[in-house]
């Protein structure tokens, strides 16, 4: 299928397996296979979706086409993608900044890049995942009382985002 697909056609069915959970392990192997083509082909929202769609189902880090399409999609204008596109974008980068590995650099975001991706992040509403629900649905089916935040996320800077995480060693306490 993958061989004989479309970009458009194969690009979209990857973002609709995403999208309800399927791993779908025999496509995503043979849509790797195509992943040179893809790139070529696809159109750069077409190329966000599909990255995010690798991303969403945790394949992202083991595979050379998100990286790829995250690669190519990121040097295209950045006016060709919607906001969804755009906060894609910005996922994938966090899950492989996570999960990727070193050997394979994510291309930097231009400044042009990195201020249309502040300016959708800063306008986005903030909810809560299903992640987010299923845990807290755990928590209080274990009778912990919490509390559910949704924390905005941090601007991009020189092209790749920046988290801050407490360092420590053990029995350091955090800052």
């Amino acid at each position: 299928m993958a061989k004989e697909g479309n970009s458009q056609e194969l690009l979209n069915t990857a973002w609709s397996f995403a999208t309800l959970g399927v791993k779908a392990p025999v496509f995503f192997k043979a849509l790797e296979g195509e992943s040179k083509r893809l790139a070529k082909e696809g159109k750069p929202q077409e190329l966000s979706n599909t990255a995010w769609s690798l991303a969403a189902l945790s394949l992202a880090g083991k595979s050379d086409m998100c990286h790829q399409l995250y690669n190519t999609a990121v040097q295209s204008p950045v006016n060709q993608f919607n906001s969804e596109g755009l906060i894609h974008l910005y996922q994938v980068q966090l899950c492989l900044k996570v999960e990727g590995d070193e050997s394979r650099p994510l291309f930097p975001m231009s400044s042009e890049w990195q201020s249309r991706v502040n300016e959708v992040l800063s306008s986005a509403s903030h909810t809560e995942s299903r992640s987010h629900n299923e845990i807290s649905s755990l928590f209080e089916e274990m009778g912990v009382k919490h509390e559910k935040r949704v924390s905005p996320p941090l601007p991009i800077e020189d092209g790749i985002e920046h988290r801050r995480f407490p360092r420590c060693r053990h029995g350091d306490p955090l800052d």
